[in-house]
């Protein structure tokens, strides 16, 4: 690692920081003139259960892994069940659970399913988490139908109908809804992704506003990447990298020849990008703790923006259209 990124990973890793210590501030403040919360704090309990979506890997295997250890009964979603296997001997604490968010009879059933856990456990719904996630980066026209409908169904779908179901726990328990976005939900590309990110974006401020008066909490958190030609970049580590490379190899593969020859550069530039994130991706741990913070906190934020490119982009977004797009387009991501 050259000194030059090294310093920027140390500002990156401090701008999180910063989001924390203005937190305890705010928190010091209130408790010195005897504000009351807003929302109540969830304490490290087995009685607590937390949901968590899309755990096989990264964000959503460490989270689990982080709760369960402070005292949370986990709720981890996978949809292979070798995945639930791997997560039955990580933690006792974790209850896995085989569900494929896509589908709502599948809902229905690991509904049933968890309202009997609970029951057996005496325990309570305190949080859901939507972390599970799909990806393409491939340009609109390169794209195969199926490939959206997955991306649409997992992200927006799936988390939408999982709200609706648990609501009535997550409003008995005054408890909390956490939305892991990404920084696509408001850099505009690639085209699915980042439409099925905005959309999450657009659900929690809804949802937020909606369940306040019944005193649910709804938290956003934003994880970012590092670009090209700024400095070298960072993902975080995750399967999801490696199943990306094999989409796109197989949608060069499975295009028509006429729009490989339209989109090549952009469909290697793209590969190229991400295959320098996979290489030097950060560890989920930095988003467990924004997650962490969003679950138990008396005070949690509307949003979480995890790293150094979060927090410029979208700061970047404020600027107009025209400058941003020429923007992108010098640092030759598009």
């Amino acid at each position: 690692m050259s000194l030059y990124t090294g310093f920027l990973t140390f500002i990156a890793q401090w701008i999180n920081n910063i989001q924390f210590l203005a937190s305890a501030c705010f928190g010091f403040v209130v408790n010195f003139f005897n504000i009351q919360s807003y929302y109540k704090p969830i304490p490290y309990s087995a009685k607590n259960a937390i949901i968590i979506t899309g755990c096989s890997s990264g964000i959503g295997f460490e989270t689990s892994f982080q709760l369960a250890y402070k005292g949370f009964m986990v709720i981890a979603v996978v949809r292979k069940r070798e995945h639930a296997d791997i997560l039955n001997n990580v933690h006792q604490n974790i209850c896995p659970i085989l569900c494929d968010v896509q589908f709502n009879e599948q809902i229905n059933t690991m509904f049933t399913n968890v309202s009997e856990l609970l029951r057996s456990k005496g325990a309570n719904l305190v949080a859901l988490i939507h972390n599970a996630g799909s990806v393409d980066f491939s340009p609109m026209e390169c794209t195969k139908d199926d490939s959206t409908q997955e991306i649409f169904d997992t992200m927006i779908k799936g988390p939408y109908y999982l709200s609706k179901k648990f609501m009535p726990m997550l409003r008995s328990s005054g408890g909390r809804i956490v939305i892991v976005g990404s920084i696509l939900g408001f850099s505009g590309i690639p085209l699915d992704k980042s439409m099925a990110k905005g959309s999450m974006e657009m659900m929690a401020d809804c949802l937020r506003r909606e369940l306040r008066p019944h005193r649910v909490s709804v938290s956003l958190v934003q994880p970012g990447r590092y670009y090209k030609l700024v400095y070298k970049i960072g993902a975080i580590k995750s399967r999801i990298w490696g199943k990306m490379f094999q989409k796109e190899s197989q949608t060069i593969d499975e295009t028509d020849e006429n729009l490989r020859r339209i989109y090549s550069k952009q469909i290697e530039s793209f590969t190229r990008l991400f295959r320098i994130m996979n290489f030097n991706a950060i560890h989920p741990m930095a988003v467990t703790r924004c997650i962490e913070h969003a679950v138990t906190s008396s005070y949690p934020m509307t949003r979480y923006l995890v790293g150094l490119d979060a927090c410029i982009f979208y700061v970047l977004d404020f600027l107009p259209a025209r400058f941003l797009d020429s923007l992108i387009s010098f640092i030759n991501i598009f």
